[in-house]
């Protein structure tokens, strides 16, 4: 069967399961056409979890279905909401429009050689000791001085802790630097991904970020694929303690930092725990958007602040953060909270049309890292850092995916590539 033949299969199934979600427009539809075609991407790319066609879309669908699920169980997601009547039409629109700006659908070949070099492992150590420092020093801090919530977290003056939070977001992918390296052991490649595993829950323990853990689970899944390290056993493994890790991540939150480990009833259900763990808060918060009619409200000034989101500590434009507007407007007497969404960034700004705008940007931003992610070692790493952000940023807005890309991984790969190639030139290392 050839590609045009295959995405052929692709495209008509699109228009016959969006015929069928306009007929019947309810939740049984609208899961099934989703489960269908990450079932068709299966198939079409033999179930290459690297392809972030799968892999988004994956993560993207079950942001969109949770809440719809946990809403017609009548679980509560920070408050009842009426389910809109248009979004799981907005949403699969946002699906399809995806599909569509995404373009080729071929999966990336990786050959070792090119994503694996010699690297100064000297140089590498003194980096991650200092991040590690820091994260820890951080994190006991927190402990010492009791803060109770992430509120309180946000309102603290303490630099080490702000230092925290940056380093830790630093740590996600930074490991890779090692495990990809030609001239390290496999038993210290092992310790260091073990060791970086444990440095990060703590950080989930004491920061309340999720998306610490979230993030790393995902680095590890996509470079056990690349190195064809990937058993049934192995895959089994990681789904299971993934599941496990969300269900319970809501009251494991800073668990260090808290006086006592916080229960909540509705989530002892592991299926109703993993779906209200952070997935929900997407799809609440967009449905949330659409019943206020909130559309069409900035006219694309939110933009500003996102591709200027690196600067925000030195430009005035915090003023145009959809997330901040959206905390202060609507959930402002709230002591924690409550994310955003993805979907609702593009809706505040152009309605619709912006919603399929925002795919469009997240499409074509993911297509150009993961094209170039096979070149060499420094963009296969940015890519798995740059992917790990946008799977948890479904809850967020472009700004959060934005940021950290140029601050942590960019930066820190271009970094560590002009000490290298100093070194190299000084020294006549291959580096």
């Amino acid at each position: 069967m050839t590609i045009s033949t295959n995405r052929f299969i692709v495209y008509f199934y699109l228009v016959i399961a969006t015929v069928l979600l306009f007929l019947f427009n309810n939740l049984y539809c609208f899961c099934t056409i989703n489960f269908l075609l990450i079932a068709l991407l299966c198939a079409r790319l033999k179930l290459d979890i690297k392809n972030p066609l799968l892999l988004f879309l994956a993560i993207f669908i079950l942001y969109q279905i949770s809440y719809p699920i946990l809403n017609a169980m009548d679980i509560k997601v920070f408050e009842y909401c009426t389910l809109n009547d248009n979004y799981y039409i907005y949403s699969w629109i946002a699906t399809v429009s995806f599909f569509l700006f995404y373009g080729s659908i071929e999966n990336v070949t990786y050959k070792k050689e090119n994503i694996t070099i010699n690297v100064n492992k000297p140089l590498l150590k003194v980096i991650y000791i200092v991040l590690c420092a820091i994260s820890i020093a951080a994190s006991f801090s927190i402990i010492q001085n009791g803060y109770q919530s992430k509120y309180e977290l946000a309102h603290v003056s303490s630099i080490l802790i702000k230092l925290g939070n940056i380093t830790y977001t630093a740590l996600i992918a930074f490991p890779l630097y090692f495990v990809l390296s030609k001239n390290m052991s496999k038993r210290g490649k092992l310790f260091i991904l073990i060791f970086n595993f444990m440095l990060v829950l703590l950080g989930m323990f004491t920061y309340g970020e999720r998306n610490y853990v979230f993030n790393y689970v995902i680095v590890l899944i996509i470079y056990y694929f690349t190195m064809n390290q990937v058993k049934l056993k192995k895959i089994i493994f990681i789904a299971v303690f993934s599941v496990l890790l969300l269900a319970s991540s809501s009251s494991m939150k800073m668990l260090f930092s808290s006086s006592s480990y916080k229960s909540n009833s509705q989530d002892s259900n592991i299926i109703v725990g993993f779906l209200n763990s952070d997935f929900a808060s997407a799809g609440f918060n967009f449905n949330f958007l659409l019943n206020q009619k909130a559309d069409s409200i900035f006219k694309g000034k939110t933009y500003i602040y996102d591709f200027l989101s690196p600067l925000e500590d030195f430009l005035p434009i915090s003023q145009y953060s959809s997330t901040k507007w959206y905390t202060n407007t609507y959930w402002n007497a709230r002591k924690t909270g409550v994310g955003f969404t993805m979907l609702g960034e593009g809706y505040i700004n152009f309605g619709l049309f912006g919603i399929i705008l925002q795919m469009f940007l997240l499409a074509r931003l993911i297509k150009f890292f993961y094209s170039r992610s096979n070149k060499n070692y420094y963009y296969y790493i940015i890519y798995i850092g740059f992917i790990s952000l946008v799977m948890y940023s479904c809850r967020q807005a472009l700004g959060n995916i934005i940021s950290p890309l140029f601050k942590y991984n960019i930066l820190i790969a271009l970094g560590v590539y002009i000490v290298n190639h100093m070194i190299k030139k000084k020294s006549g290392d291959v580096i």
